[in-house]
Formats: structure tokens, sequence, C-alpha cells
């Protein structure tokens, strides 16, 4: 009896992950993204790869203190997430305009609040302010960006390098 329970039970969450993944793309559903000597790349395979490797750049290359603090604090907003979806669809608003009324409502601080605080604040203006010319347009892509950011300080994705 307890053998078909379990086979029962088996069965039945190998059916509900065939359910859950039939929502994927497969190869075949997936447009191509490249051809490399004769063999397919899909859309779907290399969302699959970069997904990976952003995981893997995220933990330390799956560090495992580093992996768990990763899926703790990745938890804690996709819980917070969910609770603004929540609240937004409650109160009948799209995300973005939930949090724009909840924002308005609820910290309602003005430019010379801002320019208040850093005057008092200077150590948490660095590089920028609001009268110097302390940043620099990206001619690329107009991104604005601290006149420091292409010096050793920086790796190659934009983040800070330790021990500096």
């Amino acid at each position: 009896m307890t053998h078909r329970l379990a086979a029962a039970a088996v069965a039945a969450c190998s059916l509900a992950l065939l359910a859950c993944q039939s929502n994927l793309p497969t190869p075949d559903d997936s447009p191509t993204a490249a051809v490399v000597d004769g063999a397919v790349i899909s859309v779907a395979a290399l969302d699959a790869w970069i997904k990976n490797e952003l995981f893997k750049q995220r933990t330390g290359n799956l560090n495992p203190a580093r992996t768990y603090q990763f899926r703790k604090n990745s938890l804690a907003h996709m819980i917070e997430h969910r609770v603004v979806e929540a609240e937004a669809e409650k109160n009948g608003l799209e995300v973005d305009e939930f949090l724009r009324q909840y924002v308005e409502a609820n910290n309602p601080v003005t430019q010379s609040d801002l320019e208040r605080f850093f005057a008092e604040n200077p150590e948490s203006v660095g590089d920028f302010g609001f009268d110097d010319n302390s940043n620099q347009e990206n001619e690329s892509n107009g991104e604005i960006l601290p006149e420091d950011y292409n010096n050793s300080n920086y790796d190659n994705q934009g983040l800070p390098t330790r021990g500096n």
C-alpha cells in the first residue's frame, strides 16, 4: 500500500513538472540566434546560457557563501516585488503608477530637501554635485558617468574592484 502511494505521488509530481515545463520554449519553437558549423543556437538556448553565466558571475563562480547570500537577497526582492504587485492590483493600478502614487503620498522630498541634505552631508555626494560639472557624458550612448569611471578602480562590468 505504501509503495503504491509513493508511486502515485512520484507520478503526480512528474506530471506537474511536465505541465510546468510545457510553457518553456523548445529549440524548435525558439527563433534562431546563430548558426555555428551547421549547428543552430536558438534564442532559448542563448537565454539559458546567459542566465547561467550571470548567475555564476553574481555568485563568484558558485561559491557557496556568495550563492547563499545572492539567493537570500534575491528572495527578499522577489517577495517585495510580489507584495507590491498584489497591492497595486488591489488598488486597480499598474505597478509603476502604484509606486509613483505611494512615493508622492509618503515621501514628499523636494529639490530643496535634497540640496540641504547634500550640503549637510558632502561625503554622500562623492563625485556628483548640483552645481559643478564633475560628471561627464559618455559620447557613445549619452550615459552620465563619474570622471573616474574608466580608471583602474572599476572592473570590466563597471563594478568597484576589491581593495580600492
